[in-house]
């Protein structure tokens, strides 16, 4: 094991204070951090996605940002094939691991102001021009942030469904469903049972 590259982070029940605990593998303390990147990813302390948010828009920025002289504004390339290079470089790498963010307004808010923005300076729309956002979506044949993390996620619920039963994701989703459902039954079996008890 090398605790040099070993980190930990705890991630506590939310509006609950951190605890404190100090691990030590062969007589080192391994540091303590408040985000670590794991499998393209960026976890945090605060049980949110707000800093994997961040971190996607940094990377989305910088992606665009690379192809902005080369392809975006290419005069000799149409806005279709604009369009297509978009969603396959700059929109895949913004929503990567979307599927198991936990979205605030707020953070949904910062990813449909990237998405709109860049869709106006990728189809040379200007302010002046008055147009909407959903006639900017339905010019460059593209939906709005939510629809499209929306999609994702149904999308992979649908491989969670065609995985083997024995896969770990799949036992833990069900089984978590199944506990949430049994309880909420038991609540309403008990409630039904108080309101009209047996004469």
């Amino acid at each position: 094991m090398n605790t040099a590259k070993t980190k930990i982070l705890a991630q506590p029940p939310p509006q609950s204070a951190l605890p404190y605990f100090i691990i030590s593998v062969a007589g080192k303390d391994v540091e303590r951090v408040k985000h670590f990147p794991y499998l393209g990813n960026l976890l945090s302390v605060q049980c949110t996605s707000a800093k994997d948010v961040e971190n996607r828009l940094r990377a989305a920025y910088a992606a665009f940002g690379r192809l902005i002289s080369l392809i975006f504004l290419n005069k000799d390339l149409n806005d279709t094939t604009k369009l297509m290079v978009y969603h396959a470089v700059v929109v895949s790498t913004l929503l990567c691991g979307c599927e198991t963010w936990t979205l605030y307004h707020r953070d949904l808010k910062k990813l449909e102001q990237f998405h709109e923005r860049k869709l106006h300076q990728l189809l040379q729309i200007i302010w002046e021009d008055y147009i909407t956002n959903n006639a900017v979506f339905e010019r460059a044949r593209t939906r709005s942030i939510e629809a499209i993390v929306i999609r994702h996620r149904l999308m992979w619920s649908g491989h969670v469904l065609r995985m083997d039963e024995t896969r770990d994701v799949k036992s833990r989703i069900f089984f978590s469903i199944r506990e949430i459902f049994s309880q909420y039954s038991a609540r309403i079996l008990d409630h039904v049972m108080m309101s009209h008890p047996a004469e």
